[in-house]
């Protein structure tokens, strides 16, 4: 799953009973924009710990979760920006790391949404080229380059000519 983070809060030492660890609160988007925690403590996948105690608001993340029991803990991570920045080992390991899960690769949803930003782009420097002959308001402009838009992305042919007005008296 991809991260953005919002806050790292840690680590902080904190005992329990005679046994001591460091704990890492941290405060991340997950795909959908949705804002969410995950505390981690250093004993369990240390990589994954050691990668998100220097991560700062705004580092993008792929993350590898695997269900133990109840919780689901972070077992791999990667940086979503510059490669991989570390993985968890998991068991079975035996501390030579393991292949990072994830991509640096844009999702198909994100590839998708960043083609419609370019067709709307376009479609805006066409509806500015068409209302520059015209003293066109900026809602005009936008009007033009809505339905623009529309019609470059209509599914079919025969639905954009049907979708349009009829001019032809009968």
């Amino acid at each position: 799953m991809r991260i953005e983070i919002v806050t790292v809060d840690g680590p902080r030492q904190e005992q329990v009973g005679n046994n001591t660890f460091e704990r890492l609160e941290v405060a991340y988007k997950d795909s959908t924009g949705k804002v969410q925690g995950k505390k981690l403590v250093n004993f369990k996948n240390q990589a994954v710990f050691e990668a998100l105690s220097s991560a700062k608001r705004g580092d993008f993340f792929e993350v590898k979760a695997e269900k133990d029991g109840k919780y689901w803990n972070w077992t791999e991570i990667s940086s979503a920006v510059a490669g991989p920045v570390a993985s968890g080992g998991g068991a079975g390991a035996g501390g030579h790391g393991g292949r990072v899960m994830g991509s640096n690769y844009p999702s198909a949803e994100e590839r998708s949404w960043t083609q419609t930003r370019i067709g709307r782009q376009a479609c805006l420097n066409t509806a500015v080229a068409i209302a520059a002959s015209e003293r066109a308001s900026t809602e005009d402009v936008l009007s033009i380059a809505e339905q623009l838009e529309v019609w470059v992305n209509r599914a079919k042919a025969v639905d954009g000519i049907k979708s349009m007005e009829d001019d032809i008296p009968v």
